[in-house]
């Protein structure tokens, strides 16, 4: 059976960046989560898109990070709820 060129590309074990759309998707961008709760945050620099290692919540109309209580310094275009089985 013959492999699609992205089923070859993984056999040999070349990653293709998402697109900036196809990372978007994945996200919410059209509301603010729940008061309170946790978000895995999509942001975006002059070299693309990122997604942040750690949790952040909405205060008062500003991202801040879970642990440290800080502000965020980043473009933010997306969140989604912040994995249950991720690493604290």
């Amino acid at each position: 059976m013959q492999q699609s060129p992205d089923e070859q590309n993984i056999s040999e074990g070349i990653l293709l960046m998402a697109t900036r759309a196809e990372r978007l998707a994945e996200f919410t961008t059209d509301r603010e989560p729940r008061p309170g709760s946790e978000a895995e945050l999509l942001c975006e620099d002059h070299r693309g898109t990122y997604v942040l290692p750690f949790a952040c919540r909405r205060v008062e109309g500003t991202w801040v990070n879970t642990y440290t209580d800080e502000d965020l310094q980043a473009e933010v275009i997306g969140w989604r709820a912040w994995p249950p089985q991720r690493c604290r």
